[in-house]
């Protein structure tokens, strides 16, 4: 968890966003010189709001080597698929059976998002995908069960966007405003339940040269090639 300190919430805040929104991509290296000069503070301070990111799933540290976005593999990202399937139904139930004027906020959200898709921008309808699931969330519950959706639906975006996987954004938000309309919690739990079965389906039928390489070399039975023998000359081809 990230220490109170407004400078540090501010740096999480504008590279989570940053992540979420796609403007850093699953393998960009974090410069954090770059980061530090930016907001004019020490690297200390950087590394702690990237060591918060990275126990979030969206930043990864490998030792000595810097600080990059995180690539989750094909296995990781179901696993978080399933995990944010979990929060997102939860939300969507919950929100079926809220207040008309909380039904019609979220309404308007889902239009928002329908319009985006639409219109072929892809990357913002995502991010506000996934405003609208921690926006319920947030309307039907506590702060930090808020904050747990929105850390598991980020996460499991981010494992979408590294292993090539676009879920039926469209089915899913047309699917959520017919329940919202109907006050059904059922048919919302299930509309968010349909779109990550989409997205596992997807994830799980990834061809060979999309899975993580360590992972196939791993199953694989590999024999190592014997170093090719150098030929002998005879004694008429000598020089």
């Amino acid at each position: 968890m990230l220490q109170s300190s407004p400078i540090k919430e501010q740096i999480y805040t504008q590279l989570w966003d940053a992540i979420t929104r796609r403007q850093l991509l699953p393998g960009a290296k974090l410069e954090e010189n770059v980061i530090s000069s930016a907001f004019n503070t020490s690297r200390t301070t950087i590394r702690e709001v990237l060591f918060v990111l990275r126990s979030e799933g969206l930043v990864w540290l490998p030792a000595d080597r810097g600080a990059f976005i995180a690539q989750p593999t094909i296995p990781e990202a179901v696993d978080r698929s399933r995990i944010a399937c979990l929060f997102a139904a939860d939300a969507a139930a919950s929100m079926a059976a809220a207040p008309a004027n909380a039904r019609k906020h979220i309404a308007h959200e889902i239009e928002r998002l329908i319009n985006s898709i639409r219109s072929g921008d892809s990357d913002g309808a995502t991010a506000q995908f996934l405003d609208l699931i921690v926006c319920m969330a947030g309307l039907t519950n506590r702060s930090t069960v808020t904050k747990q959706v929105s850390i598991a639906m980020a996460a499991a975006q981010l494992a979408m966007l590294a292993n090539r996987c676009d879920g039926p954004l469209l089915a899913v938000a047309e699917d959520l405003l017919q329940a919202l309309a109907e006050e059904d919690a059922a048919k919302a739990k299930a509309a968010i339940r349909s779109y990550y079965r989409a997205v596992i389906a997807d994830l799980e039928q990834t061809t060979p040269s999309r899975r993580d390489l360590k992972a196939i070399l791993a199953r694989a039975s590999l024999t190592p090639l014997a170093p090719p023998s150098t030929p002998t000359l005879s004694h008429g081809e000598q020089s």
